[in-house]
């Protein structure tokens, strides 16, 4: 299971596009996840990303819940 942190340059004029990709650990990786959301020249590639955004779907699902039904419960449907 790897993680990657992909950095595009656009290209300018007559240069090329280019894309540096490095290795990350996975606490990097959570990093990466969050400030590519806010990037359109960053991308995280790897299963910490899902797994962080399936956490922050969760999450979200849980605060819908809870603001609905004025109660908190650990089951979002």
């Amino acid at each position: 299971m790897q993680d990657y942190k992909v950095t595009v340059t656009p290209a300018v004029g007559e240069t090329p596009a280019s894309a540096v990709v490095e290795e990350r650990t996975i606490v990097q990786a959570i990093g990466d996840t969050f400030s590519s959301m806010l990037s359109d020249t960053e991308a995280s590639v790897g299963y910490t990303k899902t797994g962080v955004q399936l956490g922050l779907n969760y999450g979200v699902a849980l605060l819908t819940k809870y603001r609905q039904v004025g109660s908190f419960s650990w089951n979002p449907l």
